[in-house]
């Protein structure tokens, strides 16, 4: 199953966000910050729906992708094989100071 940044924006459009609520929520998952850290609380800023159903959406989301082996090296980086929904597989590399190597292809 796959999943555009389009159908995510839609689907909190339809719950009542507005695009400076989208910005706040991607920005958070891109950061890997929880939806409630910040200044200000979330009661405040974001729609109640959108509040109610962020924890179902980021779970379909985690869902399109898993970890399935990761190999370290002697240099610091970290070979992964990711398995994505549909059972294809990709490769990543973690860098060595926080860099990261995505593969874009499926079977190449």
């Amino acid at each position: 199953m796959a999943m555009r940044i389009e159908d995510v924006r839609w689907r909190m459009r339809q719950l009542g966000a507005n695009t400076r609520h989208e910005a706040h929520v991607l920005r958070r998952w891109l950061q890997a910050q929880p939806q409630d850290s910040g200044r200000r609380r979330i009661e405040h800023y974001l729609p109640q729906a959108l509040r109610a159903a962020l924890p179902a959406l980021v779970d379909e989301l985690a869902g399109l992708a898993s970890l399935r082996s990761q190999h370290p090296a002697a240099d610091g980086s970290a070979r992964l094989l990711i398995e994505l929904a549909d059972g294809q597989t990709i490769e990543s590399v973690l860098l060595p100071r926080d860099g990261l190597c995505v593969s874009t292809q499926v079977g190449c």
